[in-house]
């Protein structure tokens, strides 16, 4: 009896070390520990040494699959193992963890003492491991492991627990070559076991209970480092290794296109007992989520100065994931920690991102601003910090231009023998500038003479002087007058013209161009706009030639077209086609009759709108596909009856998320959401995630199935839409 006694808790200790340290459980060695944190943490590095690399995040579904191989001897025990299959499966994520499934099987050989053979172990493992989503810091094992060794006729049954206080942060994020850490946790490890014979007969039971401290110096020493295994060869691996000097060793290499370890070696000498453990990747399931652009490029630059306050901002962005949607959260403030302002939500496709501000800014002001940019998974990208300057308010208004004139234009029979005065509306909307007018007279219109200059406040608005130069009758005079600021900023008054007494027009100028459409400065115009003014001519049976000047500035605009009308035509329409998007643009008729008579129409300007003719971004966030719900908690997604439904599975009320975004600038203008074809909640948010409540109670004799469906609608008049099939039950 003492010989049984003795050999069941030699097996027992054999099946400890075969079974729970080859099944991770254990960590009671830091290669254990190791092993285990390597399997769901790590993000590979992507470019040079130079780079830092984020948490890394995982998906619903993503797997890993490894071999792992042990081998333990000291001058009481030898063992060695392996676990084929050994699998990490992302089975839920939860609010602040990730809920990872553990399973595989065992064999191995024992022996004691070096001389006598126990024979081989067979079993299975399986259990669960939680770790934090912020930094991949494990936090608690449970395990379950059922086995039996051949050779002894006995079966057994281990449940552990291994709680981690700190979680064990295992890899310090970001990681960058170079970076050194310190791997640190108090760890508490319970363990029940059961030993049964083979015919069923409880043998041992009974608890165990174990506190021990894993403590490591690491250190990432390489980066795209070739690394091959049976799941394939990697050329972007990141080697991270323990202090050198130690006599435990530790190799780690992980890769991109894994998001996770490709392979782990750890070998301990330190003692009388030697422990060689390795583990391989041989498959995976794994989509890598790149985080978001960084933003760059701002408009304005960094440090611009003189900007106008009424600015917008945009950048670079985007995102590397074709079908991610990216939410970019907009600061803006007067000091170097600037407030949220807004956030705007586009496709990952847009790399160029505009955001208007909604308020006129300040004058003469610092402004400071960033962008941060999250995608739908969480990942995040933060811009600089940049700055500009706006513009100051001296840098003012120009004058009015001069208008409403006397005598009036095209006036007859003006008599010479009293005094003439020309008088006009003018002035400044800035109070406190000073005007300078110059007056130009002559018999042509071709204006080069100037006559007169004088200078008056901004706030005198109706000017005057008489003329001192001698008249003639019969005879038809030219005008005009420039305003200009003590700025240096100016407007040119049309040309007016007027006959004195005796005087048999032989041919009257065009009427000056006027009433545009679009209307001056007007915003959001169409690609292909017509153009229109008032036109004509005094003279019946004249022809009016136009010219259509057209340019993105008042210095760079070029004669586009000439057209032809009767003078009694006074409505002129001009066609345009194929103008850029939001872009400002400025124009001018220029009206010449048959005689040569010319009259040219004042600059006037429009910006075109964004075209937008595809439907907006729609994506059904919550609930996801073959996902169970019970009490808006998201429980499984992997398994016999989520696989079963393939559809969600809703018990009970929920939270349904949708997620809009514009593929162009324009915006979202509302989200429906229908549950059946019938509209259950309108939304007008312009961007980001549109939440509504579903808690409608559906008893066991109702139809379960239904249908959810979002549509959007961008500002546009777009529509589009995405619906999922779901089963819901109370």
């Amino acid at each position: 009896m003492l010989y049984a006694s003795i050999k069941i808790k030699k097996i027992l200790c054999i099946y400890i070390i075969l079974i729970f340290l080859l099944s991770s459980a254990s960590l009671a060695y830091s290669v254990s520990k190791t092993s285990k944190k390597t399997l769901i943490m790590i993000k590979s590095c992507l470019s040079g040494g130079d780079d830092e690399y984020d948490t890394p995040a995982f998906h619903i579904n993503d797997k890993w699959v490894y071999k792992m191989s042990f081998n333990y001897e000291s001058s009481v025990l030898k063992a060695n193992g392996k676990i084929k299959d050994y699998t990490v499966l992302v089975e839920s994520i939860e609010d602040n963890r990730y809920k990872t499934k553990i399973t595989g099987s065992f064999s191995g050989n024992a022996g004691i003492f070096g001389l006598i053979p126990v024979g081989s172990t067979s079993g299975s493992v399986s259990g669960y491991a939680y770790v934090n989503k912020k930094d991949i810091a494990y936090i608690q094992f449970l395990i379950n492991s059922k086995g039996k060794i051949s050779g002894g006729a006995f079966s057994f049954n281990i449940d552990a627990t291994m709680d981690l206080d700190p979680p064990w942060k295992y890899i310090d994020f970001p990681l960058k070559v170079g970076n050194k850490w310190r791997s640190y946790s108090d760890v508490t490890l319970k363990i029940h076991y059961k030993i049964k014979t083979l015919l069923g007969v409880v043998i041992k039971e009974d608890d165990y209970k174990k506190k021990f401290t894993i403590d490591e110096m690491l250190k990432c020493t390489k980066d795209h480092v070739k690394i091959s295994t049976k799941a394939g060869t990697f050329k972007d691996a990141l080697l991270i290794e323990n202090e050198t000097g130690s006599k435990i060793i530790i190799n780690i290499w992980f890769s991109p296109s894994v998001g996770n370890m490709v392979k782990w070696v750890y070998k301990d000498v330190s003692g009388s007992d030697k422990i060689e453990f390795s583990m391989e990747l041989t498959s995976f399931k794994y989509k890598y989520n790149s985080p978001p652009n960084t933003p760059k490029n701002p408009s304005p630059e960094d440090n611009a100065k003189d900007v106008d306050v009424e600015t917008s901002l945009s950048w670079d962005g985007g995102d590397q994931d074709k079908n991610d949607v990216v939410t970019y959260d907009i600061y803006l403030g007067k000091s170097q920690n600037p407030s949220k302002i807004g956030s705007i939500s586009k496709p990952s496709t847009q790399k160029r991102i505009t955001f208007d501000l909604d308020d006129k800014l300040e004058y003469n002001t610092i402004y400071y601003w960033k962008v941060i940019a999250e995608d739908k998974n969480g990942r995040k990208s933060e811009g600089s910090l940049w700055c500009f300057t706006t513009e100051d308010n001296n840098s003012n208004n120009p004058p009015y231009t001069p208008s409403n004139p006397s005598p009036g234009n095209g006036e007859t029979e003006i008599n010479i023998s009293e005094p003439v005065f020309l008088s006009w509306d003018g002035g400044d909307p800035d109070k406190n500038d000073t005007v300078t007018y110059s007056v130009y007279f002559d018999k042509n219109s071709n204006l080069s003479n100037k006559i007169y200059t004088f200078s008056k406040p901004a706030t005198q608005t109706r000017l005057s002087f008489k003329l001192n130069i001698s008249l003639e009758n019969s005879t038809k005079y030219y005008w005009k007058v420039i305003a200009t600021d003590d700025k240096g900023n100016s407007k040119e008054g049309p040309v007016w013209n007027f006959a004195t007494q005796g005087y048999v027009p032989e041919n009257r100028p065009p009427f000056n161009p006027s009433d545009p459409t679009p209307a001056d400065k007007k915003k959001g115009v169409d690609i292909n706009p017509t153009l229109s003014w008032h036109g004509g001519d005094p003279d019946e049976g004249d022809t009016v030639r136009y010219d259509i000047y057209l340019g993105t500035s008042r210095d760079s605009m070029q004669k586009k077209d000439s057209i032809y009308k009767p003078a009694t035509l006074h409505q002129i329409s001009y066609h345009l086609n194929n103008l850029w998007e939001k872009t400002w643009y400025y124009w001018r008729i220029v009206a010449t009759d048959k005689h040569g008579e010319t009259v040219k129409g004042p600059i006037w300007s429009f910006k075109t709108k964004i075209v937008d003719n595809e439907p907006p971004y729609v994506w059904i966030q919550k609930p996801v596909e073959g996902g169970i719900y019970i009490n808006d908690k998201l429980r499984f997604t992997d398994g016999f009856i989520s696989i079963y439904l393939h559809h969600p599975l809703i018990i009970g009320p929920i939270t349904i998320k949708i997620v809009a975004a514009d593929n162009v600038e324009g915006g979202i203008a509302k989200v429906q959401i229908f549950i059946d074809d019938e509209l259950r909640y309108e939304d007008s948010s312009s961007y980001g995630t549109v939440e509504w409540r579903w808690d409608d109670v559906y008893s066991f004799s109702d139809n379960h199935w239904h249908i959810i469906k979002a549509v959007a609608y961008d500002l546009a008049g777009n529509m589009g839409s995405a619906d999922i099939k779901v089963r819901k039950i109370l």
